[in-house]
C-alpha cells in the first residue's frame, strides 16, 4: 500500500474521478454523506462535515495518523446562503479541526464544486 494518504471530502462525481486517478499513486480515502462500498483501491468513509462529532468518530477509527493531502470538493445540499455556509465554512472548519495529526497535512485543495459547474455551464 502506498505511503502518502489523500482524503477527498465530497467523493461524488467529480471527487470520485479524482480519487480513481490518484488511487494508483496514493492511498485514497473518499468521504461522503452516505456510505458506499470501497472499490478501485478507494476507501470510502461516511460522515457529515456539518457535524463535527460524525467526523471525529470516522477519523479516529480510520485516519488515526492523519493525511498528507486534503481535497475538499463538496456540493451544498441546497442552493441557499445557509447551505453554502454550512458546507464551505462550517464543514471545512470541522474537517480541519477533527483531522488527526494536522502537522502531517502538506496541502489543502479547495474546489467549490457548485461554482465550477455553473462556470462550466456558462463558458462551455
Amino acid at each position: 500500500m502506498q505511503g502518502k494518504k489523500v482524503l477527498i471530502v465530497g467523493c461524488g462525481k467529480i471527487g470520485g474521478r479524482v480519487a480513481k486517478r490518484l488511487s494508483s499513486d496514493f492511498q485514497v480515502f473518499g468521504l461522503r454523506r452516505r456510505p458506499q462500498m470501497s472499490q478501485d483501491d478507494i476507501h470510502y468513509l461516511a460522515a457529515d462535515v456539518r457535524e463535527a462529532s460524525s467526523l471525529e468518530e470516522v477519523f479516529s477509527q480510520v485516519l488515526t495518523d492523519g493525511v498528507d493531502y486534503l481535497i475538499y470538493c463538496l456540493t451544498p445540499s441546497q442552493r441557499t446562503e445557509q447551505a453554502y455556509r454550512d458546507t464551505y465554512v462550517t464543514g471545512l472548519e470541522n474537517t480541519l479541526t477533527m483531522l488527526p495529526n494536522p502537522k502531517r497535512l502538506k496541502r489543502l485543495i479547495f474546489v467549490p464544486v457548485a461554482v465550477s459547474i455553473t462556470r462550466m455551464m456558462i463558458v462551455g
